[in-house]
């Protein structure tokens, strides 16, 4: 199919927000190689079009999930494997990141003092990670998991601080979710993203989902793409 049959589908199911227009629109992507992994994946998340196209059922994460409800469904995401995995944990660290803007200055009269093994603490922010991150799911080759390595491995030692306050384990949270999406851990990121985010975690997580991984599993485009 040609580029501009598409993007006339992707205008007209703009427009119209029917359903039927956007499983044509799903169908020809398909047909133009949008994998039937990333159609399941989008009907996981809750996408109508992709669930009637794979005949898969959302599971609806509820707006008020208990912990054990949000850890249950995060556990299929893992086995799309690390780049959905990755995806997933990313954008869940995104969504703690005004934790960590807000509540750091907490934390930094500990990164001067010496990290594990004596080694000198670096500054701690996630920012490397999180470029990091951006970078291996853009491009996911050796040379960016070494990278990653590397980044990781830094931003490691910001989770031995102790944090005394309550302010200071915010900050924290989005660390620790960025590492959890290093690690392809999606179930480790969301029971982050739940201690953090509750009582309102499920309606929170499942929309950061939906706003930065169901464009790139549907082919609409990639919102890390975009944010570059």
């Amino acid at each position: 199919m040609s580029d501009g049959r598409l993007r006339e589908l992707e205008r007209r199911a703009e427009r119209s927000g029917a359903l039927e227009d956007a499983l044509e629109l799903l169908i020809a992507r398909r047909r133009a190689g949008l994998s039937e992994e990333r159609v399941a994946l989008a009907a996981y998340l809750g996408d109508p079009a992709a669930r009637e196209l794979s005949g898969r059922a959302a599971v609806a994460l509820p707006p008020h999930a208990a912990a054990g409800e949000a850890i249950g469904w995060a556990l299929p995401l893992a086995g799309w494997g690390p780049e959905v995995a990755r995806r997933c944990g990313l954008a869940l660290a995104r969504l703690l990141l005004p934790e960590w803007e807000r509540h750091s200055e907490r934390l930094k009269p500990r990164w001067r003092r010496p990290g594990r093994r004596g080694r000198p603490r670096l500054d701690p922010r996630p920012d490397a990670l999180l470029s990091q991150l951006e970078s291996w799911c853009r491009e996911p080759s050796p040379a960016r998991a070494a990278e990653l390595e590397r980044a990781w491995a830094e931003c490691e030692e910001v989770t031995f601080l102790r944090a005394e306050s309550w302010r200071a384990r915010a900050a924290l949270t989005a660390v620790r979710a960025l590492l959890c999406a290093a690690r392809a851990d999606p179930v480790g990121a969301v029971r982050v993203g739940y201690d953090a985010l509750h009582p309102e975690a499920g309606a929170r997580l499942v929309a950061a989902l939906e706003r930065e991984v169901l464009p790139w599993a549907l082919g609409r485009g990639d919102p890390l793409r975009l944010s570059r």
